[in-house]
């Protein structure tokens, strides 16, 4: 070992070269910068791709099997929210209109689907400058939709599951009311008249209401029939077995089996009739009922919706013949449908919650607040809330949870477009710098 030692060149090294040492400490920065641009530009350009690519975001149908949830609190309109023909959210438990008309008509037709977070917009309900009117079916899974004030061509059958735009044509264009569907799915009862105008008023409903033919559609078929011997059809509501219907006839009340047979015309107090679509409980019993007026007009019509914030509206039950004690009058607003036999769901307008009603006048039990937010008309009004429907099958199966962040689908086109040309500029930005980096004098 000693002798390896001794034959060591013993010469000292050489000096560094002059900024050797600075030279290493610059490379050495340089790289790491380089390095971390490279890290920044790809987190930005995967987040931004992942972000806006189609089909990235949540589409809904995630809830448990079977599950039906309602949210604590109901978003409304967002300009992001994608629409259920294109990004189908699956069944949903509520239909409503969100937004405001103050000056821009910024209105999205909303569904919220069965998983309690799945937002989209019906944009076949929005159609053009007369608007349409809808009806969401009892499971929840598809909206039928008709022309709220020039006559209807054509149904509209919007699939929720699928996405799917089914169109159902009628004999000759004709002013038409959709009433009510059938528990079962098959049917639904509408009225329908001789209109040819093109207004934006309440002239085709005020017509039909007063003149209108009872017309049963059958979904299988997508053939109509009329049935003669009901001469008004102002309103409608199936019974729990879609056997039978409960008809507003003008200021009457009749109960007719689905081909028209058998009419009972029912002792209804004046000036109730049935509330519209949704009147009979689930057990047959009762048949609720709501005050009607002719507002100065030839045609009955129903106070609900907004004609129900008025401190004495109440709703009244009428035992249909099974020899159950009738509850005294209610005192809620807007009936979206029955959650039992012995409660009721109600919209009001005045808190935009959703309540259960208890029908032997217990305290109502807070559901859901939909959100007001100040979002609409760019910015400058308040989202109002409008035309609130549930899924009447769904409403004694849904539980209450805690809201979540809403899913609105995958972006507009639109968007996604600009987010796709910030993604390549900041990708030409990236690569910029590092071109400019490695030029960078030593």
């Amino acid at each position: 070992m000693t002798d390896l030692f001794a034959a060591l060149d013993r010469a000292p090294e050489p000096p560094l070269p002059p900024g050797f040492i600075e030279q290493t400490l610059r490379l050495a920065r340089r790289g790491r910068l380089r390095r971390r641009i490279t890290a920044a530009m790809m987190a930005i350009l995967l987040g931004a791709l992942g972000f806006l690519l189609p089909g990235q975001l949540a589409t809904g149908g995630l809830a448990p099997a079977g599950s039906v949830i309602l949210p604590d609190r109901v978003a409304g309109y967002n300009i992001l929210t994608a629409s259920a023909e294109e990004s189908p959210p699956g069944a949903a438990l509520l239909l409503f209109a969100s937004g405001n008309w103050e000056q821009f008509t910024t209105v999205q037709d909303l569904v919220l689907a069965t998983d309690g977070f799945t937002y989209r917009h019906v944009k076949s309900l929005r159609g053009d400058y007369f608007g349409r009117g809808g009806l969401l079916s009892p499971d929840g899974k598809a909206v039928l939709i008709a022309e709220d004030m020039r006559p209807t061509a054509a149904f509209l059958h919007v699939d929720l599951v699928t996405g799917r735009v089914r169109e159902i044509p009628l004999p000759i264009p004709t002013g038409v009311i959709l009433h009510a569907w059938s528990p079962d799915g098959r049917f639904v009862a509408y009225a329908q008249a001789p209109w040819s105008g093109m207004e934006r008023s309440n002239a085709m409903e005020l017509e039909v209401r007063a003149k209108g033919k009872l017309t049963i559609l059958d979904l299988t078929s997508g053939q109509s029939r009329v049935i003669p011997q009901v001469a008004v059809a102002s309103a409608a509501a199936f019974a729990p077995g879609s056997d039978r219907l409960a008809v507003q006839v003008g200021a009457e009340t009749t109960v007719i089996d689905l081909d028209g047979g058998n009419p009972r015309k029912l002792d209804v107090p004046a000036p109730y009739g049935i509330v519209p679509g949704v009147a009979w409980s689930p057990d047959g019993h009762f048949i609720a009922l709501i005050p009607w007026h002719t507002n100065g007009t030839n045609a009955w019509q129903p106070k609900n919706g907004w004609w129900s914030r008025h401190d004495d509206y109440k709703v009244v039950l009428f035992d249909t013949g099974s020899g159950t004690a009738v509850p005294k009058p209610l005192a809620m607003q807007d009936i979206l449908g029955w959650r039992s036999p012995e409660s009721l769901v109600s919209f009001d307008f005045e808190s935009s919650t959703l309540s259960e009603v208890p029908i032997d006048g217990g305290t109502p039990t807070l559901l859901t607040t939909f959100e007001a937010r100040h979002n609409c008309e760019y910015g400058t009004q308040v989202c109002l809330i409008e035309s609130v429907q549930a899924a009447t099958g769904l409403l004694g199966s849904f539980a209450v949870q805690p809201a979540r962040t809403p899913a609105r689908g995958p972006l507009p086109l639109w968007l996604e477009l600009i987010g796709a040309a910030a993604a390549i500029g900041l990708g030409g930005l990236g690569v910029w710098l590092l071109r400019f980096v490695r030029r960078a004098p030593s």
